[in-house]
């Protein structure tokens, strides 16, 4: 008869659970893993909306530099025009742009009337003409 092999064991240093510990710290087989939250979202504290933009003042500044500079205002001068200056509350350069064009028509010796007038194009915001004869 033979004898069965000496099997010799080592003690563990890593500390021994009860069974009562390792159910308790295990997550359940069946249930699923909880997902992390999200981050939430505040909503930004209201504003005041600005102000609308006053096409009438740019007007009235635009036939004031106009006679300034010498050019008639004449309701008659509509036919003939550039492209139309872009007027709203994101134009920062808008008093450049009218004084630009009017010094031009000022210099041409063949311009002496003007008419100015605006036409809306939505959201606030509007094409500035200037006509000349």
């Amino acid at each position: 008869m033979s004898t069965p092999p000496i099997v010799e064991t080592v003690p563990s240093t890593a500390p021994q659970l009860t069974e009562k510990e390792t159910t308790e710290t295990a997550p359940p087989k069946d249930e699923p893993k909880a997902e992390p939250e999200s981050p939430k979202v505040t909503e930004p504290e209201p504003t005041e909306k600005p102000a609308p933009f006053d096409i009438d003042h740019w007007i009235a500044y635009a036939m004031s530099c106009a006679e300034n500079k010498g050019l008639v205002l004449s309701d008659t001068a509509v036919e003939c025009w550039d492209n139309p200056i872009r007027a709203g509350a994101h134009c920062i350069y808008l008093e450049r742009d009218i004084q630009s064009r009017l010094d031009r028509y000022a210099r041409d010796e063949d311009i002496t009337d003007v008419w100015i007038w605006a036409e809306a194009t939505g959201n606030d915001r509007y094409d500035i003409y200037i006509g000349y004869a």
